[in-house]
């Protein structure tokens, strides 16, 4: 992993977020997932054992299939240039995140054809637009290690990003984020608090939790997943003090009828 991650003239750098602990979570999980069912057809349980240097081996990409078939080890490439498409960018009431260009979703061609549709394409469509719609991560790298092509590109990224820039500052959030659905274009809202809670797609999921009452009634972020037989729920936002005493003492700590009267009067719960 450090081999893979720094500049190429610099010392490997550490990456950041705690890759192992997180790439040796979600192989666990695979790991309990395929041994609940394997229980369930069988009725035989088994140890799940997960080690993170080799859960890591998931984020070495094609790494180690570069050294069987070429027996070349693959270099640590740098800082990847930011291309048009990639970011964040203003709109007429707020922001949108963009990943167009990268590794899925449609391409720069479809984001091209919608310019061209609206109007918008200006001078990255009448003087450029054969490279634009070509333009990915790929043929960026490939331009970037051509001394020949690498001013050509560099002067081509200024039009793109202003062009798509100015696009996006005459349009709501919204607008374009569904249209970009619609076009299949990695383009998501920058969602403020508000917004997430007024979201069409989350009101039609039923994703809110109402909580509370007598005035203090209050929507809760709903849960991540679903489950058809034992769906999420919540009964307040807090219980009372001492509401859930007799459950706990009685039910949970396995104490009998008449300690827990002695407790109570004694004013110990």
């Amino acid at each position: 992993m450090l081999t893979l991650s720094g500049d190429p003239a610099g010392a490997p750098q550490m990456l950041g977020a705690s890759q192992a602990c997180i790439t040796a979570s979600l192989s666990a999980a695979q790991g309990a997932l395929l041994a609940v069912f394997h229980k369930e057809r069988t009725g035989e349980g088994q140890l799940v054992e997960v080690s993170m240097q080799e859960a890591l081996s998931i984020a070495q990409e094609t790494a180690m299939q570069q050294w069987d078939f070429q027996r070349t080890s693959r270099e640590r490439q740098g800082e990847i240039p930011t291309l048009p498409g990639l970011g964040t960018y203003a709109t007429r009431d707020g922001y949108v995140y963009s990943m167009v260009g990268g590794p899925a979703g449609a391409s720069w061609s479809e984001l091209v054809d919608w310019l061209i549709e609206e109007g918008a394409g200006g001078e990255l469509v009448a003087g450029h637009e054969a490279a634009f719609r070509a333009l990915n991560m790929e043929t960026a790298v490939q331009a970037l290690r051509n001394p020949a092509k690498a001013a050509e590109f560099g002067a081509l990224m200024p039009v793109a990003r202003e062009t798509l820039a100015a696009f996006f500052a005459t349009r709501t959030s919204r607008d374009i984020y569904e249209e970009g659905q619609r076009r299949r274009l990695l383009i998501g809202m920058v969602s403020t608090p508000k917004e997430l809670m007024e979201s069409p797609q989350l009101r039609a999921r039923d994703w809110r939790l109402p909580v509370g009452g007598d005035g203090a009634a209050a929507d809760l972020p709903g849960p991540p997943y679903r489950l058809s037989a034992t769906p999420a729920t919540v009964r307040r936002p807090a219980p009372a003090i001492g509401e859930h005493n007799r459950e706990v003492w009685l039910d949970e700590v396995g104490i009998d009828r008449e300690e827990f009267a002695a407790l109570v009067a004694e004013g110990a719960i």
